[in-house]
């Protein structure tokens, strides 16, 4: 985090940035409200919370099979994937709906998703790519509702935009992968995100693949889907290929 703050303030060194922690696989109420709290206490006089992020998430861990993640351990790598990806970004985005303040008459709500959650079928990270349509679907499913409310109560109800963006590979700790013709820096990814955002607010509910490498990929992957039994074309050759030339997983035997 305070490598991103510096980076920022590099950039901007008129911003204000703070960094608070907290622990995502906690996701008790208790826990969250504590960070909601906290960051109203350090809110500058005169400000409040316009935009809020769900960018928290995590993978499989290199454990490609579902079998292979133990789900007899409490508290283990199966409970807490679905805590961080599904049940912490929810009940954040639960606390924080009533301290979101118009600017304006907008405010917004950016859930990133994937484009696990598009595909018809992601083997080898089928946890992964589940809590990621969640995501999605309650990004969504949020969006009409408040659309809805704000509709019918334009005049006591601020207009909160939900966006939903869906990244393909990322640099990024999670993935551990270098940049490729397919896979993009987090920073660039961000900086196009938030372009595209800014560009074109206000907004309503927007479903979005913002970098062109993944819309890219996606549009390839949607085009074979007609062709090819998806399933099979997914399992067959391009997971494979995808792994073993990522550097992911080098010793990748699609016999197993």
């Amino acid at each position: 985090l305070e490598g991103v703050k510096n980076e920022i303030l590099l950039e901007s060194p008129q911003v204000k940035v703070m960094c608070l922690i907290s622990e995502a696989s906690d996701s008790s109420l208790e826990n969250v409200e504590n960070l909601f709290k906290e960051v109203y206490q350090n809110l500058p006089k005169g400000h409040s919370i316009r935009i809020l992020i769900n960018n928290v998430g995590m993978g499989q861990n290199g454990k490609r099979r579902l079998g292979d993640i133990d789900v007899s351990v409490e508290g283990g790598l199966f409970e807490e994937i679905v805590k961080v990806n599904c049940i912490y970004p929810m009940i954040l985005t639960i606390t924080f709906l009533k301290g979101l303040k118009a600017d304006n008459g907008h405010s917004a709500i950016i859930n990133v998703a994937s484009c696990a959650a598009l595909t018809p079928a992601t083997p080898f990270s089928s946890l992964y790519a589940a809590t990621k349509s969640f995501n999605r679907s309650f990004s969504m499913s949020l969006s009409g509702e408040l659309s809805a409310k704000h509709l019918l109560h334009p005049e006591s109800t601020p207009k909160i935009d939900v966006i939903c963006v869906n990244p393909g590979f990322v640099v990024s700790n999670m993935t551990k992968m270098k940049e490729s013709a397919y896979c993009c820096s987090a920073q660039d990814h961000a900086r196009i995100v938030f372009s595209k955002v800014s560009q074109s607010w206000p907004l309503g509910s927007v479903d979005i693949i913002p970098h062109w490498k993944h819309g890219l990929m996606w549009s390839i992957l949607a085009g074979l889907e007609v062709l090819i039994p998806s399933e099979w074309f997914l399992v067959a050759f391009l997971m494979p290929a995808v792994l073993k030339f990522s550097g992911k997983f080098r010793n990748f035997n699609i016999k197993d």
